[in-house]
């Protein structure tokens, strides 16, 4: 007997934001953002932006 499992990608959140220097307020360009406990980061763009997606698969019913 061949059992399949099917998934689908489910996003759970999406987070945005702009790093910035505290003292200055600059944009903080290129800097590596983690989220603790987590394998999630990202790192911030020329603007200081940086996306991180929570994705999880979920099997079909």
């Amino acid at each position: 007997m061949i059992l399949r499992f099917l998934y689908y990608l489910q996003v759970q959140r999406v987070k945005y934001q702009v790093a910035t220097d505290k003292e200055t307020g600059e944009p903080l360009i290129g800097a590596n953002v983690m989220v603790d406990g987590t394998p999630l980061g990202a790192a911030t763009d020329t603007d200081g932006n940086y996306f991180i997606l929570q994705v999880s698969l979920v099997p079909t019913p």
